[in-house]
């Protein structure tokens, strides 16, 4: 534990931060996550209330869930963009818990609003766009997310256009480099491999087999872009594109089954291109898939300009 207190340190002496009970007042908890707890909080200092994530006491003693804690403050510190929740501050509690401040949004979660209602091709294609846009800025930096599901998507009104929700991704504390560390930009101390862990059903195959095997190795980023594919038939149908079965064992062999055939029939009902982009993040050969964001915001922005035109069913994929 002192080893991983000393790591805390370093955040703390980089970011100035003092402890959050001296800066913040009027804490209220407004949700627990399986690391930590989140507080509403009000800051004097910038006359404006804050999220505060303060890792439970419990999860400190595991150096694996202190790391994540730490990479998701570093990596935090370094994303700039509208669609990634914005990082104000870091450092350790009077009882050495690690804790971020962070925007606090006002809205629910993509799973909160996928149980409430199926989303329309006009509803949904702002959001994954959005997605697609906060992985370029991740991607920049030689990191993949590899947590990419809806419980970690946020939906919240856009103070500059009402009637538009903005979208912003959170929980960063999975992330891993996505090339040889000899290679990637970033302190190696917070971004090298791990044993990956994977949300099953959502999770590219190749994840999952790094889970299943227990082995660690850098991931490309177009397993994110897989795991969008999964969040966005999600959100246009309502349910999951497969369940896996359950024994753990046969994971694997489902997840490859349906990346080459199973999906073709079941988002057969979506429009047209919808469907073909759907398919190509689907692949279960990553060289298959989008060879990046980029390349996929180009094809659906391409999309939505056409959806007006009665000729748009016959949009290529170029």
């Amino acid at each position: 534990m002192q080893k991983n207190r000393s790591g805390f340190q370093v955040f703390k002496t980089f970011y100035s931060s003092r402890n959050p009970c001296e800066r913040y007042c009027h804490l209220s908890q407004i949700a627990e996550g399986g690391l930590a707890y989140i507080y509403r909080a009000y800051d004097p200092e910038s006359d404006s209330w804050v999220a505060l994530k303060i890792l439970k006491s419990k999860c400190a003693r595991s150096r694996r869930c202190t790391q994540a804690f730490c990479r998701e403050m570093y990596l935090l510190s370094l994303f700039k963009h509208e669609n990634i929740v914005p990082f104000f501050a870091g450092g350790l509690t009077e009882n050495h818990l690690p804790f971020l401040a962070l925007e606090l949004l006002e809205g629910d979660t993509l799973r909160e609003a996928i149980r409430e209602k199926t989303f329309s091709v006009s509803d949904a294609l702002p959001i994954i766009l959005d997605l697609l846009k906060a992985l370029t800025e991740i991607h920049k930096h030689e990191v993949v997310h590899l947590d990419l599901k809806p419980q970690n998507i946020f939906l919240t009104m856009n103070t500059n256009a009402p009637c538009r929700q903005s979208t912003k991704l959170l929980d960063f504390g999975s992330c891993q480099a996505a090339t040889n560390l000899h290679s990637c930009q970033l302190d190696p101390t917070w971004l090298h491999p791990t044993y990956p862990g994977a949300t099953p059903g959502y999770a590219s195959p190749e994840q999952m087999a790094l889970y299943l095997s227990g082995k660690t190795s850098p991931l490309d980023p177009r397993s994110d872009l897989y795991s969008l594919g999964v969040v966005a038939f999600e959100m246009l149908t309502g349910t999951l594109p497969y369940h896996l079965p359950r024994r753990r064992d046969d994971w694997l062999d489902s997840l490859e089954y349906f990346a080459s055939k199973d999906h073709k029939r079941v988002v057969s009902s979506l429009p047209v291109p919808l469907n073909r982009f759907i398919e190509k993040c689907f692949t279960s050969d990553p060289e298959q898939r989008w060879f990046n964001a980029h390349e996929a915001i180009d094809f659906l922005e391409r999309y939505q300009q056409t959806t007006c035109q009665p000729d748009a069913s016959d949009y290529s994929l170029g």
